[in-house]
């Protein structure tokens, strides 16, 4: 038996992982950290291209930011922990 004498034992605490991956905690959504600030406010639509048909104060408009609507924000907390 020559492979008897190669066996390694292993330890337990080999086993389990270090403790900072316990804590990790949950991941948050790149995409929709992205896009939406810690407030939840977000920038307007329309904004992008095709502006010459628009008035000014259109555009002044459509550059600000808006909070998200009741119905997101509870998308918004699941997507956003810890915001």
């Amino acid at each position: 038996m020559l492979l008897a004498g190669l066996r390694r034992t292993v330890s337990v605490l080999s086993l389990v992982p270090p403790l900072t991956q316990l804590t990790r905690g949950v991941k948050t959504h790149s995409g929709a950290a992205k896009r939406w600030s810690e407030t939840l406010k977000r920038g307007r639509a329309g904004h992008r291209h095709g502006l010459f048909g628009k008035s000014a104060r259109k555009l002044n408009f459509l550059a600000g930011t808006t909070t998200v609507h009741k119905t997101q924000k509870r998308q918004l907390r699941r997507l956003l922990p810890g915001r």
